[in-house]
């Protein structure tokens, strides 16, 4: 196909490491990748969940967070494997996602890395527009919703996550 010109979204100033986009009629969910650039820093721009509307030709926020702060604050003190898991990628800088689908009134977001245990990570977020209205997010707002195996054909090397799809009632993911 050929790129027919691109949008930007009326009150966002700027996304870095754009990774992901959901849509639920008119209304779009884009992510980036939480993640740190090759320099390291981990500029406000990789951190992003954006709510748009799109009106016309135009794409409009309705609401953004620092969805790397808001799983942070809510997996610091769990003591089960999503919390252990953040906590790591966190202190290592590893964390890279890669994925969004919407679930119900939840979303699913999907990691590059790091793995758990040799398995790419899926969290769920319960209430994406709770969240996205500034209700803070608790751990038991956010849970480790699957880690799958993901193995590179002919090499059995594992990969994470590169896109997540809801199609019907099926998650497909690539690795």
């Amino acid at each position: 196909g050929a790129l027919r010109g691109t949008v930007e979204v009326e009150g966002v100033a700027a996304l870095n490491d754009m990774e992901a986009i959901a849509r639920k009629g008119d209304t779009l969910y884009i992510a980036t990748s939480l993640s740190r650039n090759k320099s390291g820093r981990f500029p406000e721009t990789r951190r992003q969940l954006v709510r748009a509307v799109a009106d016309g030709q135009a794409l409009r926020r309705t609401a953004s967070i620092d969805m790397y702060g808001a799983l942070e604050a809510a997996l610091r003190s769990d003591p089960g494997d999503a919390g252990a898991w953040l906590r790591s990628a966190a202190a290592n800088g590893s964390l890279d996602m890669e994925g969004i689908a919407l679930d119900g009134r939840g979303l699913l977001l999907g990691f590059k890395a790091p793995l758990l245990r040799g398995r790419a990570v899926i969290l769920r977020v319960h209430d994406r527009d709770a969240l996205l209205r500034g209700a803070p997010l608790s751990a038991s707002g956010v849970s480790l919703w699957r880690a799958v195996s993901l193995e590179l054909p002919g090499s059995g090397a594992r990969s994470g996550i590169s896109d997540l799809l809801v199609h019907g009632h099926m998650l497909h993911m690539t690795g």
